[in-house]
């Protein structure tokens, strides 16, 4: 099925329809905005994958990520931001030095996804965590399918990225920490937010 997905994505010579076409399929049985940014970050990280070392890095259009099916960590970020606000979703990413997340929009507040490891954050009470939260370290690593990474399973998901499960925690924790609070990215003008999505 997915590649005839891929097939049925390349018909239209119009970006627009093409990445239309995509979101719809993709989405066409989430019942929630929630389930929206999981399904697409599911197949997402189902079907792009990581750009190999020596392979050229091609950055035009974000559908050539989709029609090559490689991105690097900004694209994986940039690519969903794009699919989030064709699915009526606020999203853009955000890029410091290599660090790169995606935010998005769920229920008037904005939040964090990582796309390239397959990462969304949830708070103790195992809702979609805000930025806020993020800050105030109210935060665990689940997959896309809500299942929690913890210190038995996060090598299957981060291979030899990390040390250890520490080194994993510090290194979103740093993120966090230089991350824009909500207010300042809802007095930011969209258009001078990450990445291409508006």
């Amino acid at each position: 099925m997915e590649i005839g997905l891929f097939k049925k994505v390349a018909i239209s010579p119009n970006p627009a329809l093409r990445m239309s076409f995509l979101v719809n399929e993709i989405t066409k049985n989430s019942d929630s905005d929630l389930d929206k940014v999981l399904d697409i970050s599911k197949w997402l990280n189902n079907n792009i994958k990581k750009v190999p070392k020596g392979v050229e890095v091609i950055d035009s259009h974000p559908l050539t990520i989709v029609d090559r099916r490689l991105g690097t960590k900004d694209q994986f970020s940039d690519l969903l931001s794009v699919m989030l606000v064709y699915a009526g979703i606020d999203s853009f990413f955000w890029k410091d030095n290599k660090n790169v997340l995606t935010f998005f929009m769920l229920n008037e507040s904005w939040s964090i996804i990582d796309p390239y490891y397959g990462v969304v954050f949830l708070n103790r009470r195992g809702k979609i965590a805000s930025i806020q939260e993020l800050k105030n370290e109210d935060w665990e690593l689940f997959t896309f399918e809500l299942q929690p990474i913890d210190v038995k399973n996060f090598i299957s998901i981060f291979y030899n990225h990390f040390d250890d499960f520490k080194q994993l925690k510090e290194y979103y924790m740093k993120q966090f920490f230089l991350i824009p609070t909500q207010d300042m990215v809802n007095m930011t003008n969209i258009f001078e937010l990450g990445g291409r999505s508006y």
